[in-house]
């Protein structure tokens, strides 16, 4: 009977070792070079911009022009985080942030705006990297007026505008969702969001008018 042969596996050499090392080593920062400077802003954290310094975009993912801008905005947040000079860059959906378009009254894409100590201000220079440094290296915003109050974002009215923005995108959604899901004819839709749209426009005009009456009462007392 011949005699069995048994042969030992090879251990992981060295450089199996070090080549894991390195791979494991390399996804890590490469993971870490994913994190963006720019701080994406939505209704639930946008009352930290109405403090500090802050230059805010206003984009879509769809618009090619934003698609563009994007590596700019990236650069000059990075700019801004190694100047240390106070300045935050965020950007805002206006896809999933309807509200906060409205309160902007954004109207074309993309749209920049500076703000100080919530004081707003639009920005129209152009969008390259040395201008937008210059704009707020240089204090330029401090050459142009801030908006009034009565156009101001961070006005209570203004937000109110705003969540009738957001209606009108759930609206749209509403209406697909009754006319493909429960296959209801589009008269009898349009009957049913108009109701609504009624009923919540004469809410929020109520509230515009309070909230635009105490805005004028407290300017008129400063």
């Amino acid at each position: 009977m011949a005699a069995r042969i048994v042969v030992p596996r090879e251990a992981p050499s060295l450089s199996r070792l070090s080549l894991l090392v390195l791979c494991l080593a390399l996804s890590c920062c490469l993971g870490r070079g994913e994190e963006s400077a720019v701080r994406v802003i939505t209704t639930e954290n946008f009352d930290d911009v109405s403090q500090g310094d802050w230059m805010l975009e206003f984009y879509a993912p769809w618009c090619p022009a934003c698609k563009q801008f994007a590596k700019t905005w990236e650069s000059f947040a990075e700019w801004a985080a190694a100047e240390k000079n106070g300045l935050r860059v965020g950007k805002v959906d206006v896809t999933t942030e309807s509200a906060l378009s409205g309160q902007f009254m954004v109207t074309h894409l993309p749209s920049i705006f500076h703000i100080h100590e919530g004081e707003v201000r639009g920005y129209s220079k152009s969008r390259t990297l040395e201008d937008l440094q210059l704009y707020v290296g240089e204090e330029e915003w401090k050459k142009k007026p801030a908006l009034p109050w009565w156009r101001s974002p961070t006005a209570k009215h203004m937000k109110a505008l705003g969540v009738t923005y957001w209606i009108s995108q759930k609206g749209k959604e509403l209406q697909t969702m009754l006319e493909k899901e429960y296959e209801l004819p589009t008269y009898t839709v349009y009957v049913i969001i108009a109701v609504a749209t009624i009923v919540v426009g004469l809410l929020l005009g109520g509230v515009s008018f309070i909230t635009v009456d105490q805005d004028i009462t407290w300017s008129k007392m400063e």
